[in-house]
Order: C-alpha cells, then structure tokens, then sequence
C-alpha cells in the first residue's frame, strides 16, 4: 500500500536545520540517534527524502559528516578495543556513499558481464571442439573414471 506524503516547505527546512544542528554534536554517531531525537520514524523519513531533494542531499552531507567522525575517531585511537573495532568498521561503511556508490556499481557491472559470458557460453557449443594436451589428458582421465565406475557398478 503506498500512501502519499504531504510535508510543508517549513517542515522540510526545519528537519534539514535539525539534521545539521544534531551532526554538528560531538555526541552524534549515528542515525538512529537522530530519529528518535526528533521523533521521526525511518520509513517516513526515507518518504520525506523521497519527494524532497533538498533533504536529501542534506542527509548525505550528514552521512559524510558521521564518516568523517567515525574515520577521525579511528585514526585518532591509540588503541581501539576489540568490540569497538567492528562498530568502527561497520560504520565507516555504512556511512562512506563514495565507496558505496562505487560497490554498487561494481556489482552492477560485474552482473553484467557474467551475464554476458553466460548468454554467449550458451550459444557456442563446444562438444565438437579438439582438446589437446592438459585438457585432453583430463577429459580421457574423467572418461576413463566414469567408465571404470560403470564397469564396477555392472559387475
């Protein structure tokens, strides 16, 4: 069920000053924490996002600016404790966009290319082609393994 979203100019420039209010505290780590600040649920922000673009290039800046404290807190660590090492590193991937961006292309490309090499594999037909030399010697080694085997199981 989609249900349609009305926010006011007013509201939307409000949630963008408390966005950039509540990341510039030196307290401020991760979303969540600013949803449950402000009272706003994910989804209905993701929905605001949705039909507002000033918004959300305003949650982008926020999401670099959390990458940022969480690089600086890593690098700036003498020591990190086992347990905050895994916090530190979910989080600097959850909030690097650049490095997400750049995965998700990654993927894309790369499913593309297998599906390439897929479709053409399954046009040629390479049941009539010559093996020689390595190939040839494991092709006759499985032909001869399967051979012997049905002559064990006919036995």
């Amino acid at each position: 069920m989609h249900h349609q979203i009305s926010v006011s100019k007013e509201y939307i420039d409000t949630v963008c000053e408390w966005l950039e209010n509540w990341s510039n505290d030196p307290e401020s780590w991760t979303i969540p924490q600013f949803l449950k600040q402000y009272g706003i649920g994910w989804s209905y922000f993701q929905a605001m996002m949705k039909v507002c673009p000033q918004l959300h290039n305003a949650f982008e800046i926020t999401i670099s600016g959390l990458h940022e404290k969480w690089l600086f807190y890593g690098l700036r660590s003498k020591e990190i404790p086992q347990h905050m090492q895994k916090v530190l590193m979910k989080y600097l991937r959850v909030y690097d966009n650049h490095a997400y961006s750049v995965d998700q292309e990654a993927k894309k490309e790369l499913a593309e290319s297998t599906n390439i090499s897929v479709k053409n594999y399954a046009i040629e037909d390479y049941s009539k082609e010559r093996l020689e030399g390595l190939y040839r010697s494991l092709y006759d080694d499985n032909v001869n393994k399967r051979r012997s085997r049905k002559q064990a199981e006919s036995i």
